[in-house]
């Protein structure tokens, strides 16, 4: 009985290590989907503009800027709200939002449903990195030195991946990017579509790797 206890947190804490890796893992892919609709965006301003309506500069800093307003305002509210009601869920929240998104983007060039996706990008970011740093504070509550490792793997999974995500979205535009129908349904941009793949590999990461804590 005396070595049940040792060995009951030693597998906790094991645990909690494997869900630590899927949610590194999970957040450098997420970052590198949101970079990729993040630099898309901007090949897709072009392409409407030369092919479909004018598109001024105002408007498209418009579009950009309503990603950063939904996650100014978001990051605070979805915080408290995963600290009360759990974190993972809104870990999950992001790329779930992301996904459905960049599937919109890819079927519209209307400039209200642009902003209108952008701020669902915004609410990505708004729900999941809040509650993935709680996420890592009380998984790494049982020692301050992993929880110093970790933080600094984590800023080089968000950095990373926006870095492979910027290439990865110019690659996917020159490969996707010009309209096509697939059976009953036109994409105006098939490179969102292929990020929305992108973005759900995120989630199944996070959403089978993750287990709840509430620290």
């Amino acid at each position: 009985m005396e070595d049940a206890v040792p060995t009951t947190r030693l597998a906790r804490i094991l645990s909690m290590d494997r869900c630590l890796v899927a949610c590194l893992l999970g957040t450098f892919v997420l970052r590198c989907a949101a970079a990729a609709m993040g630099v898309m965006i901007q090949f897709y301003f072009e392409f409407i503009d030369k092919n479909i309506y004018r598109i001024s500069n105002t408007e498209g800093g418009l579009v950009i800027a309503a990603f950063f307003a939904a996650e100014l305002i978001g990051a605070p509210i979805f915080g408290a709200w995963s600290d009360r009601h759990g974190r993972k869920l809104f870990i999950i929240f992001g790329p779930l939002f992301g996904a459905v998104a960049v599937q919109i983007t890819a079927m519209t060039t209307v400039i209200w449903i642009l902003i209108f996706t952008r701020l669902l990008e915004g609410l990505s970011t708004a729900s999941n990195a809040p509650a993935t740093l709680g996420y890592i504070s009380a998984a790494t509550s049982h020692s301050a030195s992993l929880r110093g490792r970790v933080v600094g793997f984590f800023e080089i999974a968000t950095v990373g991946g926006m870095a492979v995500g910027l290439w990865l979205g110019g690659r996917m535009w020159d490969l996707w990017g010009s309209p096509a129908t697939f059976g009953f349904i036109h994409l105006t941009s098939p490179a969102f579509a292929v990020d929305g793949l992108i973005y759900l590999l995120s989630l199944l990461i996070l959403g089978i790797g993750l287990r709840e804590t509430h620290g």
